[in-house]
């Protein structure tokens, strides 16, 4: 995981592992600050067979460290927003694609996926490449 952090992660950044198996359905969670703000980053795969991938989801955490349920369309769009805007050129550097999921069921979440396509063409061209 430090070279997600490294290089995803600039020096504002901190991600520590919260449990790598919350609900018993394999996902990985992490804790995370990204310019400041912090979240809970659960990365899983889709399983929808139109839409295979890696989600990648972004629940916002309050002061306390405290899940925020509710958070408004706009604080949410912001949200979404924002996390593209600072991680889609990192993404690009390696030529893989940051979708939005907009059909993520959680509604208090920044919800993204990486296309299977995506990571098979990275490890295509970075790592077998190399």
């Amino acid at each position: 995981m430090s070279y997600l952090k490294e290089y995803f992660f600039d020096e504002e950044y901190s991600i520590h592992p919260l449990n790598e198996n919350e609900n018993g359905d394999g996902s990985l969670i992490y804790k995370i600050t990204l310019d400041g703000k912090k979240y809970k980053l659960k990365f899983d795969v889709n399983k929808s067979p139109t839409k295979k991938g890696i989600k990648v989801k972004f629940f916002p955490l309050d002061n306390e460290g405290n899940e925020v349920i509710n958070p408004s369309d706009e604080q949410l769009a912001m949200l979404q927003n924002d996390i593209a805007v600072k991680l889609a050129p990192k993404f690009n550097d390696f030529r893989l694609e940051l979708d939005e999921d907009a059909d993520s069921p959680e509604p208090n979440v920044a919800a993204f996926q990486i296309p299977l396509s995506s990571f098979v063409s990275f490890v295509a061209n970075v790592v077998f490449k190399r």
